[in-house]
């Protein structure tokens, strides 16, 4: 389905030069209707970049789309990097940009088997007691290694540089477990009269039933894209 939309909008060459050059992929949740095509994808730009010098593509998504990649990559090499989207939320970003700049606690606290304070800063503000996200999912994750997901993170800012875009942000919301939607903003821009040029705010909701987490990511947006139906951003 991806597929065939990419061969409608660009043709069939244009689609091999759309996929070739991405870079980045977030997917809002792990039903079928929006990641279904993904390892399609994945495998085909391997297979256009091979012998290319090129980056593994960023795929941003729940958790449980990791586990169904890591499957798939038993059988072939998806030439990826998966990162989470509870690590792109506003509280996880502020966190480990903390700990970029040395503010933060050691890397012993950030690796305990009780879950280190990245994580803990996250399900406070997604799953606390008494938000609406705690009874849609309160199983805890497996400890975070804050090395690793450092290395993807500044990887993720690399990407999101080059894109020109100021931030992607994704935020909860209320459908099923671990289901987000994302906040793109663009950088500022200075034309050749030398002057400024603000940058836009684009929300996609997800999936979701109203909450307030999507209320409050909406504000000040200069698009808000609210569907149920299949999306992918790539980039």
């Amino acid at each position: 389905m991806i597929d065939v939309s990419l061969g409608n909008r660009y043709g069939l060459t244009g689609a091999d030069d759309a996929v070739r050059t991405l870079r980045c992929i977030w997917i809002s949740h792990i039903h079928a209707d929006h990641h279904t095509g993904l390892a399609r994808i994945l495998a085909l730009r391997r297979d256009l970049l091979k012998g290319v010098p090129h980056e593994p593509v960023l795929v941003v998504g729940p958790r449980q789309l990791k586990r169904y990649l890591d499957a798939y990559q038993r059988l072939e090499d998806l030439d990826m990097l998966f990162l989470d989207c509870k690590h792109t939320t506003a509280a996880s970003l502020d966190a480990f940009e903390d700990d970029f700049q040395g503010n933060s606690v050691n890397s012993q606290t950030l690796n305990n088997n009780n879950g280190d304070l990245i994580a803990s800063k996250v399900d406070s503000t997604l799953f606390a007691r008494g938000s609406r996200m705690q009874s849609c999912f309160r199983r805890p994750g497996s400890p975070v290694d804050k090395d690793v997901v450092s290395h993807i993170l500044k990887k993720f800012k690399e990407v999101l540089q080059e894109a020109g875009l100021k931030a992607l942000i994704s935020f909860p919301v209320v459908h099923c477990p671990q289901a987000f939607g994302v906040v793109l903003k663009a950088e500022e821009k200075t034309n050749s009269a030398g002057k400024v040029i603000p940058g836009w705010k684009i929300v996609y909701s997800g999936d979701t039933r109203p909450c307030p987490e999507l209320i409050e990511a909406s504000r000040g947006a200069t698009v808000l894209i609210h569907e149920a139906s299949n999306c992918l951003i790539l980039f």
